[in-house]
């Protein structure tokens, strides 16, 4: 269980999230909204409560938002992602061929898929939306979790995946087209444009939940717990 993730916006109570139950989250935003500030966030708390869990990163925007960890090996930056997502997959086929017995928790942060896709050759691009749909589809039970980061969620880079983001993050304001994409359309008339860092969470079989994300009340401490996550020994290579 990650602890204190978001707070709900009418009473600030603490939300947690369950990877075990929920395996895999989608977090949508404008530039602006407070997208990677959460996901650093959810990272950080995810070290802290997971203390047998590793990381990778793959980010393909490459700005100053994940900058301080470009010197870990599980760290990639733009085209480089390629390489970091399939380490991930290939390490989903181990345990899937029972090659690798343990089940110690991984994640994959993926900050901006669609650009990644969008600047993709169209062979490379459906070979990729394979790999993360099958990664949806097939790695919990390994213990397996995916994380990605979006400005917008389009129907074209997630076919075969959309539903298989169990956890639904949106902040700020949403297009025409991710609001569709996100939420069902009974929960998206419901939708209203929120300020930075508030929004909306709907996990899998519950009801839309307006959020708030929580401040960072020590930066450093919050870097040095992704560092840990990403710099932790993986047994099972």
């Amino acid at each position: 269980m990650i602890f204190n993730v978001l707070l709900t916006e009418k009473y600030h109570s603490s939300i947690h999230l369950d990877f075990e139950r929920y395996p895999h989250a989608i977090l949508v935003g404008s530039t602006g909204s407070g997208k990677s500030y959460l996901a650093r966030l959810l990272l950080g708390k995810i070290s802290k409560y997971e203390p047998d869990a590793t990381l990778i990163i793959c980010d393909y925007k490459g700005d100053d938002d994940f900058i301080q960890f470009v010197t870990s090996s599980n760290c990639f930056r733009y085209d480089q992602v390629t390489e970091g997502l399939d380490i991930f997959y290939q390490a989903f086929k181990r345990r899937q061929e029972g090659t690798d017995k343990s089940r110690t928790p991984k994640y994959l942060f993926f900050d901006e898929w669609t650009a990644y896709l969008t600047n993709s050759e169209k062979k490379k691009q459906e070979s990729e939306k394979k790999k993360l749909a099958t990664l949806l589809l097939l790695s919990r039970s390994f213990n397996l979790h995916i994380i990605v980061a979006v400005q917008r969620m389009d129907a074209k880079n997630f076919e075969q995946s959309r539903d298989n983001f169990v956890i639904k993050v949106a902040l700020a304001t949403l297009s025409a087209e991710s609001k569709r994409m996100v939420f069902p359309d009974e929960e998206s008339k419901s939708i209203i444009p929120k300020s930075r860092g508030k929004g909306y969470l709907l996990l899998d079989g519950k009801e839309l939940t307006p959020v708030i994300v929580p401040k960072i009340r020590n930066k450093e401490k919050l870097d040095n717990a992704i560092w840990d996550l990403l710099e932790r020994e993986d047994n099972s290579k």
